[in-house]
């Protein structure tokens, strides 16, 4: 009795079309992922160099604050100001605590080595007010 449909040893046949999707989803998260990371490092910002430090992996829920050296507030390559950088933690605070939700919002500050001290205080008062505790400070390693 031949339940197969196929007369023969019951060889199956490798199909490259399933293999093709996967591959290309894979190659469209991966220059997608590369273009964010990118994206961020492209702004005209000289971080401070420091002999100590460990890198921290990024959340889903991390947010990349650029200051430069004038002290403007950059996010997602868009200059903001701190009423609307207010908003945004806010919100992502309010998000965090919902029902559901995995993980802590944290902030990355990229301050550039020439930005005054009072500007990264205020991106840090900004975080104290909307409850977030994960904060962390970009830089790089003295030998770059």
């Amino acid at each position: 009795m031949n339940l197969g449909g196929r007369g023969g040893g019951g060889e199956s046949q490798f199909q490259i079309a399933p293999m093709l999707d996967i591959v290309f989803i894979l190659l469209v998260f991966f220059v997608a992922a590369y273009a964010v990371v990118q994206e961020e490092k492209q702004l005209d910002i000289q971080l401070p160099k420091a002999q100590s430090g460990t890198p921290e992996r990024r959340n889903l829920l991390d947010v990349m604050i650029n200051l430069n050296d004038k002290g403007e507030c950059f996010v997602n390559r868009q200059k903001v100001s701190l009423e609307v950088l207010e908003r945004r933690l806010n919100r992502l605070a309010e998000f965090s605590r919902m029902p559901g939700a995995t993980g802590e919002p944290g902030v990355i500050i990229r301050a550039d080595g020439k930005c005054e001290h009072r500007f990264v205080v205020q991106i840090m008062d900004l975080c104290a007010h909307a409850k977030i505790r994960r904060v962390f400070f970009s830089s790089l390693p003295e030998e770059q």
